[in-house]
């Protein structure tokens, strides 16, 4: 078959069968950080990286971009920059075997340091490719030698077979069979258990050099598949035969296909790359074979996949292609939720105008208005879009928003006039022309049309009536009306506020928007929706705001609560807890019950990510959405195949060359800067769109949303452990649960560690203790300096006083014995006689006050019992010379504790003065003294039963022996209390703390 013919084969076959295609289709390469455009080697490490190997050297794709493996100064291994052959992991999953041309590289899986490297037959030219290993042995095949198994311990090599390789496709069934063809045009298959090794002849039919690709059979463990450069066999085990295997419709068993590769992807399908002609899926089921060139866009995607070396599907769905120039293609099938006129069989044009609203006609057609493009009638059964008429009037229209007019007539609202469509004929005639008017909206109460735009609100009944004015905003620019439901209709007018009108359009009330609804003034409502509570919702461009019964805010939801972007356009309710808006970054499914958001934009599907006009339609079960770029009819699948749910990994390094996987733990010393996280999730389908949980636990840190998050810095922390918890939500799946992603352990330096507080702390304690006891030893030395100073003083006290006593005393008895003898003797001369006899009383008086200061100064009498005992005695005395009765009643066992000796003198002289005052000017008969001890205080009372007196008197208040008792009180820091009564008698009572000396 020539050129031309297989051209033409191909372009009718592409045209025939590219319906099927739904994916995304991106380019991966040089401006990611590949390193070179020619993939020669894939390894998807289904909980971490892709591993591609290129013809310079390896990287490492985290779903944003690729990164270099790390090379070791240690053990002088640089980073790979050759050709790479292949890549496979461990049995363990622990570590990744990458071969290159001569030598084969051992590296860590998630730290991508380079461990070992073996060179197996120390030759240029023999590419060395692994194929199994586990954590003891490695076996690979070195193209022209032959197979080899290397003990990774000493690196001993053990040469299997001798037969040299013409090409190195080989492959590993059930973890234990490799297979593999040799230069002699046999199938090499080897059991790594037993270590046994058949040699299988290929038919004729079959050369080893167009050998591409082995793979499993699935469901049969017994056969396995071989894919030819010309079509695909199938080979059984146990009855040795190749038998050819079709692909349902075609078998191409001929030479125009030249398949490269084939792998089988988790929703059953096979996929197979052909080498100038792109990707193809087989259906196991239907047993068709379709190309997959078309994006749902429309978009020709084959330039990127013609040159196809070979592909890879992974656990999550997504198909990766290894190209030729092309670098490596992320092709996603059935992962995308919207599907345009292609899934749709709409072929004949591509849709890609400005779209603005719709209107379905009936089921499976719908009308659709576009920008300069004018409306579009779309017909599902027919598989057609055509335009609506040719009537001059519709050239060049903008069609804003449609309204029912009966009879089979629409009313079209444009930017420029307002126009009745006859459905029956196309034909159409002008209402009104706009004259500057914009009708951008349009809703039906009773049986009665309104319209409104920039110009207010006008009725609709056979053409447009005056507009219906009021003090509040039909006269305004009224941007969005909805009907409630009770029947109510609530407008929006811009700068103006909410109003609320009955059926019949008449006022309810009025609610401005920044004293009553609380927007700012200048608010835009684009939409108005009622939830199954009836709460209102707005639509504003800054956000979804929540109104309470009174049309106030009570909630408001931005981009930081998951809205894909604060404009929101458009909405439409469509189940009982869920809402779909329009927004300045795709749609979004609300849910009002749980407040949250299932958003999508273009990686989605959406031929545009801008859904400004604000076009949205919901009618038989489908939704049509309008953006920039087209528009697309969608059924809401709420919950999209994640295969299964995506992995959360962090990598991190003290540097960009050290970064690494993080399994356990991270330490860091104290004050070593900041801690840079880089975060994603496995399934690298769409990582612009994941929203990500994360919180470090321990560092106080409020819980955060970040969509598409890729990096996160904690700078400055505190010595201590912290619990890094991380989780996602994908839209349309699961959302992970929150788990410990990593822990952070941040060293303290060695003043604020274990060993150093202790110490330090017993440190401050010795010196505590130190100062206390040098503090406590001055005190009792100080005490014990004052003791001996009091002892001393004690001392001289008890000298005086014995002094006194002796000396002065002695002398003042004799002198007034002597008065009294002289006085006695000289009885002629009287005046004499009364003189010695005053002489004498003198002495005595004198004696009297020598013993109370021999009192005082004496220590023996410092104690309270001495005391008392002493005014005892006085008390007696004077009432024996004054012929008185005399009471006592005293504590019994007073404490022998020390009084100070002012304290003491003061209370002597208080007794005598109220007992001198009570002999002198009471006329009483008796006497009596009561002393009592209470809480640590001394109380004294002296009574008679004498005439008694008013202490309130102004000359017994203002008397001297009263004033002194006061002060002699307060001077010990007591209290006095006189108590008086005419005929009853006094008493006066003292109570005083005792102070003991010091």
């Amino acid at each position: 078959m020539n050129y031309s013919s297989r051209l033409f084969f191909f372009l009718f076959f592409l045209v025939s069968f590219s319906l099927d295609a739904q994916q995304l289709i991106t380019s991966l390469s040089v401006d990611k950080g590949l390193p070179q455009t020619t993939v020669t080697a894939l390894y998807r490490d289904n909980e971490g990286y892709l591993w591609c190997g290129t013809g310079r050297g390896l990287g490492l794709f985290n779903g944003w971009e690729f990164e270099q493996p790390q090379a070791s100064t240690e053990k002088e291994m640089p980073a790979i920059n050759t050709a790479i052959r292949g890549i496979v992991a461990s049995s363990d999953q622990k570590t990744v075997w990458v071969g290159t041309e001569t030598v084969c590289y051992q590296y860590d899986r998630f730290s991508t340091k380079p461990l070992r490297s073996f060179d197996v037959v120390k030759a240029l030219g023999c590419a060395e490719t692994p194929l199994i290993a586990n954590d003891t042995a490695l076996w690979l095949a070195c193209s022209g030698r032959g197979l080899f198994r290397v003990r990774i311990q000493d690196g001993k090599t053990t040469q299997l077979t001798s037969t040299g390789y013409s090409t190195c496709c080989a492959a590993l069934f059930d973890k234990r069979t490799i297979v593999v063809p040799d230069s002699l045009g046999r199938l090499v298959i080897h059991d790594v258990a037993s270590g046994k090794t058949d040699f299988i002849p290929l038919p004729k039919e079959l050369p080893v050099t167009q050998l591409r690709a082995f793979h499993e059979l699935p469901g049969r463990s017994t056969s396995f598949l071989i894919l030819s450069r010309n079509g695909l066999w199938q080979y059984d085990i146990e009855k040795k035969k190749f038998m050819r295997y079709s692909l349902g419709d075609r078998t191409y068993a001929d030479t125009t296909f030249d398949f490269t590769s084939m792998d089988i992807h988790p929703d059953g399908s096979w996929w197979l790359s052909v080498f100038g002609q792109g990707v193809f899926r087989y259906d196991s089921q239907k047993h068709e074979l379709r190309p997959c060139l078309w994006q749902q866009d429309g978009t020709y995607a084959g330039k990127l996949l013609l040159a196809v070396a070979f592909v890879v599907c992974d656990e999550y769905g997504v198909v990766w292609c290894a190209t030729d120039g092309a670098g490596v293609v992320k092709l996603l099938h059935n992962r995308i939720e919207f599907h345009g006129k292609y899934n749709d069989g709409l072929v004949t044009d591509t849709c890609t105008w400005f779209t603005r609203c719709f209107y379905e006609l009936s089921k499976d057609r719908y009308l659709v208005a576009t920008y300069q493009h004018g409306i579009k009638l779309v017909d599902h059964i027919a598989n057609t879009i055509t335009t609506v008429s040719t009537d001059p009037l519709f050239n060049g229209v903008n069609a804003l928003c449609f309204a029912d007019a009966g009879n089979g007539r629409l009313l079209v609202g444009t930017d420029q006039n307002c126009l009745l469509l006859d459905t029956l004929n196309w034909k159409a005639s002008v209402v009104q022309n706009g004259s500057g008017y914009r009708y951008i909206g349009a809703f039906t109460t009773g049986s009665k049309t309104y319209i409104y735009g920039n110009f207010g609100i006008k009725e609709f009944l056979d053409g447009i009536q005056p507009a219906l004015s009021d003090d509040v905003g039909f006269d305004g620019v009224v941007t969005c009306a909805q009907t409630l439901k009770d029947g109510k209709i609530l407008i929006a007018t811009l700068f103006k506020g909410l109003t609320l009108y009955d059926q019949n359009l008449n006022i309810i009330r009025h609610y401005n928007y920044e004293t009553e609804v609380g927007v700012p003034q200048t608010a835009n409502v684009r939409a108005i929706f009622q939830d199954h509570r009836d709460s209102i919702w707005l639509g504003l461009e800054s956000g979804l705001f929540k109104l309470d019964a009174n049309f106030h805010v009570t909630q408001q939801f931005t981009t930081a609560d998951g809205l894909p972007d604060n404009v929101v356009y458009d909405a439409i309710r469509f189940s009982d807890r869920e809402v779909l808006l329009a927004t300045g970054n795709g749609v979004s499914v609300f849910d009002f019950e749980k407040f949250t958001f299932q958003s999508y934009s273009s990686a989605d599907g959406l031929p545009s990510a801008e859904c400004n006009s604000g076009g949205l339609y919901y009618a038989s079960s489908y939704f049509y959405i309008a953006t920039t770029s087209g528009f697309v009819r969608w059924q809401p699948k709420l919950s999209t195949n994640c295969y299964r749910k995506s992995i959360l990994l962090a990598s991190y390094g003290p540097n960009e060359e050290a970064r690494g996987v993080i399994r356990e733990s991270i330490v860091r010393d104290y004050g070593s800067g900041s801690i840079e996280l880089m975060i994603w999730q496995t399934d690298f389908a769409f990582p612009e769109r994941v929203m990500f949980y994360y919180k470090l636990d321990g560092s106080g840190d409020e819980e955060l949303w970040e969509l598409g998050l890729r990096k996160v810095n904690y700078a400055a922390l505190g010595s201590g452990f912290y619990s890094f918890l991380c989780s996602t939500h994908v839209p349309g799946c699961e959302r992970t649960e929150i788990t410990k992603l990593l822990t952070i352990k941040v060293v303290p330096p060695f003043w604020m560690s274990g060993w150093f507080i202790a110490i330090t702390s017993l440190g401050a304690v010795l010196i505590i203790t130190l100062v206390l006891f040098i503090i406590m030893r001055m005190n009792y030395q100080r005490k014990l300096r004052k003791l001996k100073m009091q002892q001393e003083l004690d001392k001289v006290r008890a000298r005086i006083s014995r002094d006194i006593h002796d000396d002065i005393g002695a002398g003042l008895t004799r002198i007034a014995l002597s008065g009294e003898l002289m006085a006695h003797k000289s009885s002629e001369d009287l005046q004499q006689q009364e003189k010695l006899k005053w002489i004498a009383g003198t002495a005595r008086e004198l004696s009297q006050s020598m013993k109370e200061v021999v009192w005082s100064v004496n220590p023996h009498y410092d104690s309270l019992d001495h005391m008392s005992a002493y005014f005892r005695s006085y008390v007696a005395g004077v009432a024996e010379n004054a012929d008185l009765r005399f009471k006592y009643s005293a504590d019994e066992n007073l404490p022998a504790q020390e009084v100070n000796p002012e304290t003491r003198r003061n209370l002597l002289l208080i007794l005598k003065e109220s007992i001198s005052n009570a002999v002198k000017y009471s006329g009483c008969t008796e006497l009596s003294l009561e002393i009592r001890w209470r809480d640590e205080k001394f109380t004294m009372k002296i009574s008679d039963n004498g005439s008694g007196f008013d202490p309130n008197a102004n000359d017994k208040v203002n008397s001297n022996g009263l004033r002194n008792i006061r002060q002699r009180a307060e001077a010990s820091g007591g209290t006095v209390k006189f108590t008086s009564e005419s005929g009853k008698g006094t008493s006066v009572e003292v109570t005083c703390p005792v102070i003991a000396k010091e």
